[in-house]
């Protein structure tokens, strides 16, 4: 079966039927990110490509900055490749990456030239679409990303999150849409990645942020994590939204995005239905059935009844499994249920931000620290400060007090030096614009092994990105210690820790 040439967003096919809703596969980013923590080489997606390319798809979500890292960290490749490779095999469908707001693979802002290479670099590796998210939608971050990306020639999709807090009202997110609306974006999407929106909830903030957005296509990604993602796609397609994110079923439900094939069909009863070809979905899931069989992975399995704890601390379900892992470790997986509760409380505090990377890790860190210590706020990680002290942006909600004193007040910082200038004056015009980024973000031992497009530099040269320290580490590092200050430096990275200072321990005996 032939597929028909998709309709652009809000077309309907015939006078008098509804609206058809277009679908985004999601599979190789969110069903891979979600199901199998991101570890699928590149080897294992090329060969079902084309088939998700000839489906008929609104377009192929593929990458966000934590594929990069993923790739370079984990899987040994390098994430250029894997995009050129995709886009060489997928030539009939838009793909997708992300933009996460003004920073890339690390927590920290990066310099305006390594974010506008970046941009450049995505549409030359043949991204079309970019999904640009800030956690504290903070439209000074979103305007900078969109303005870069639109330069660029990229179509640029606004992200708008919801989350529950007593500051996320129905004013809030009317406020929101319409202050995303003016920064020029070519569409937006109502992301939900901790998976806490109802049926009931979606009937009221679809047809708000609408009326903030008008006609602007609309979009929507909710998490499975509570069972009711599928219902609510169903509910925002009767109201219009215009497409709507899925992933092939071995990689869908639990924490990921819903079925293709399931939302597929609720569609097709109501007359709603993109002109997919069913043949490609199938070969699809067969595909994966048969990959997760061969290399003893697991599959989505569909939550049948809701986790109401999870609408408490809105941790994502990943979140949650590494914090358990990180625990587990130190021997105190005894404490998640304290480490959940202090996380809600670290949440307020840090002025309600969306649970979503980078900003779900810091709030995850802090809670532990606090409870592994017994004492809140008795050790603030470097990057907690920074977010305090406003370095990332400006939060919906303010910070609390008991935290802005214990952060105090932000210091002076050095002047930042262009690193593309400085690494391409150290390693010659040989050196192509992949590699540079690669190497500015990345330390020189994380990329051996990965195949560059020129040879890496001797030891200790190029890059020194980010790579915040494991937690356990931390922990046992900081309990061994009587030092009232601990500050830990390796190339970009630094963790600063601060206490009360101890009782002086008194002289020994002669």
């Amino acid at each position: 079966m032939q597929p028909a040439k998709p309709l652009p967003p809000g077309r309907s096919r015939g006078k008098g039927r509804k609206k058809t809703v277009q679908l985004i596969n999601s599979t190789l980013r969110d069903g891979s990110q979600a199901i199998w923590s991101g570890r699928m080489g590149e080897k294992e997606i090329l060969p079902i490509v084309r088939s998700i390319d000839q489906a008929g798809y609104e377009a192929i979500d593929l990458m966000a900055p934590v594929q990069f890292e993923v790739c370079v960290k984990y899987l040994k490749e390098n994430p250029w490749h894997r995009a050129r490779s995709v886009r060489a095999a997928a030539q009939r469908t838009p793909l997708f990456t992300h933009l996460r707001s003004r920073s890339l693979t690390s927590f920290d802002l990066v310099p305006d030239s390594v974010f506008d290479l970046w941009v450049e670099r995505i549409g030359a590796a043949g991204f079309k679409r970019v999904m640009v998210f800030d956690a504290l939608h903070d439209a000074r971050n979103l305007r900078f990303s969109a303005e870069r990306a639109k330069a660029a020639g990229l179509e640029v999709c606004l992200i708008i999150f919801y989350t529950i807090s007593p500051f996320h009202t129905d004013a809030f997110y009317a406020d929101k849409a319409r202050e995303l609306a003016g920064l020029g974006a070519d569409s937006i999407c109502i992301r939900d990645p901790s998976g806490l929106l109802t049926p009931e909830r979606v009937a009221e903030l679809v047809p708000t942020i609408r009326a903030g957005i008008g006609g602007m296509p609309l979009y929507l990604k909710s998490h499975c994590s509570t069972g009711l993602a599928e219902d609510c796609y169903m509910t925002a397609a009767r109201l219009g939204v215009d497409a709507l994110f899925v992933s092939s079923e071995p990689l869908a439900h639990g924490a990921s995005v819903p079925s293709i094939g399931r939302v597929f069909e609720r569609l097709s009863a109501e007359g709603m239905a993109p002109a997919l070809d069913v043949s490609r979905i199938r070969d699809e899931e067969d595909y994966f059935f048969d990959l997760a069989a061969r290399t003893g992975r697991p599959t989505g399995d569909p939550v049948n009844a809701a986790d109401q704890a999870q609408y408490a601390h809105q941790i994502p379900g990943n979140m949650v499994a590494f914090t358990q892992g990180q625990l587990a470790e130190l021997k105190m997986e005894h404490l998640l249920p304290q480490v959940l509760e202090e996380f809600t409380q670290v949440r307020a505090d840090m002025g309600y931000p969306v649970m979503v990377t980078p900003v779900s890790q810091l709030v995850c860190v802090q809670a532990v620290l606090n409870v592994v210590q017994g004492e809140r706020y008795k050790s603030i990680p470097t990057e907690v400060r920074k977010y305090v002290q406003g370095d990332y942006g400006k939060p919906d909600a303010p910070i609390a007090g008991a935290l802005l004193d214990r952060v105090g007040p932000p210091r002076p910082g050095a002047g930042q030096e262009d690193p593309v200038a400085t690494l391409r004056r150290r390693l010659g015009p040989d050196v192509s614009d992949d590699d540079l980024l690669l190497r500015i973000l990345f330390r020189p031992e994380q990329l051996q092994g990965i195949a560059m497009d020129s040879p890496l530099p001797p030891s200790g040269e190029g890059g020194a990105g980010p790579d915040a320290t494991r937690l356990v580490e931390l922990i046992r590092g900081l309990g061994g210690s009587r030092s009232t200050h601990l500050e830990i430096r390796q190339g970009r990275f630094s963790f600063t820790g601060r206490r009360r200072a101890l009782p002086q321990r008194p002289d020994p005996a002669p």
